[in-house]
């Protein structure tokens, strides 16, 4: 018998042809696009409608064909491979041309309108392989309604992870085309996907200019006056607080504090007088930062807080950070009721 039986008489499905049937699909594909039109003509005027779509499937997925790949795929046509290039390109458009010459145009378009809607499906997994915030950053250049249109046909769990990284004013604006969304047309959702497939391709492989945006404006931040800056912040907290909190967090670093004078120093010490604090604070910091600091204190003071310091054998950063952060705090306060100055131009400012 050709097919199992099981107990009951009953012919049983066998999962082995059922494998060797898609291979075969997948090789017929790969062999129309390989032997030419007019081969290919005399292969396809046979096949019925439901096999002309899934070649032609097949045909549309496939990217290239390498000179390896024909002559393992088409011994039996050797002649041929010898006439033909190097590498043959498959996709809509060449599977358009093949069908076209083949049924007639009528026939060919629809076949490949069947298919490019299922082809589409198939393709839209690939956008997972890249950072989503790769994605968001590149979807954010878009308009709200290109952006929601592929969040709304891939996978949901990633498309959550790109729109949890927009600000929050797109990411609003994006969720409200989302939950407005009617119909799609699968052609403006292929091109829509494949520019943004592209550009994260360009990003992840270099050829494209990244520029890093917060650590640009905190660099320049620390140029602008005191009162403008904090315009700028509080406008940009009411966008996105979370934002705004990282580029508050980075605008002052410790190491900024070699650029106080000794009687600004003096001014941080009286707020913070306790020789522990500082002693954790300019625990790893560099020699020029404690010499900076010790400068503009008494010796005692310096002294009692390298006695601490020596004390201290093992301190995990983030006590360190913490400590850290208490000074910047009490010098962003200062800094704001003008009694001290923290910027980089601070050398052209007069006394």
């Amino acid at each position: 018998m050709n097919k199992k039986e099981n107990s009951d008489g009953k012919k049983s499905t066998d999962p082995v042809k059922s494998v060797s049937k898609e291979d075969n699909i997948k090789k017929a594909a790969r062999i129309i696009l390989s032997i030419g039109e007019e081969n290919a003509a005399s292969i396809l005027k046979h096949l019925d409608a439901d096999s002309i779509d899934k070649v032609v499937t097949e045909m549309i997925r496939m990217k290239n064909i390498s000179e390896d790949e024909k002559t393992t795929i088409l011994r039996d046509f050797k002649k041929n491979l010898d006439d033909s290039s190097a590498s043959i390109h498959g996709g809509v458009n060449q599977a358009a041309d093949f069908l076209e010459k083949t049924l007639g145009k009528e026939r060919a378009d629809k076949h490949i309108s069947r298919v490019k809607e299922r082809a589409i499906e198939i393709d839209l997994s690939e956008i997972e392989k890249y950072d989503p915030g790769n994605i968001a950053q590149i979807m954010a250049g878009e308009m709200p309604q290109t952006s929601s249109l592929i969040l709304a046909a891939i996978n949901p769990a990633y498309a959550a992870k790109i729109l949890t990284s927009f600000n929050n004013a797109y990411r609003v604006s994006v969720a409200r085309k989302i939950a407005t969304m009617n119909k799609v047309s699968p052609e403006i959702l292929r091109l829509a996907y494949q520019t943004v497939i592209d550009k994260v391709q360009k990003m992840e492989s270099g050829r494209s200019h990244i520029i890093e945006g917060e650590k640009k404006l905190i660099e320049i931040l620390n140029f602008m006056d005191q009162s403008v800056e904090d315009k700028i912040l509080d406008n940009l907290d009411e966008e996105d607080p979370e934002m705004t909190a990282r580029i508050k967090e980075k605008l002052r670093v410790f190491e900024d504090i070699i650029q106080l004078t000794t009687r600004e120093l003096r001014k941080i010490f009286t707020v913070i007088p306790e020789h522990t604090v500082w002693a954790k604070a300019l625990k790893g910091a560099g020699q020029n930062i404690i010499s900076h600091v010790f400068a503009s204190i008494s010796m005692n003071r310096a002294s009692d807080i390298m006695s601490e310091m020596n004390l201290i054998q093992k301190l995990p950063l983030k006590e360190i950070e913490g400590n850290r952060r208490i000074i910047m705090n009490v010098i962003n306060k200062l800094e704001k009721e003008g009694k001290v100055v923290l910027r980089k131009d601070k050398e052209k400012l007069v006394e």
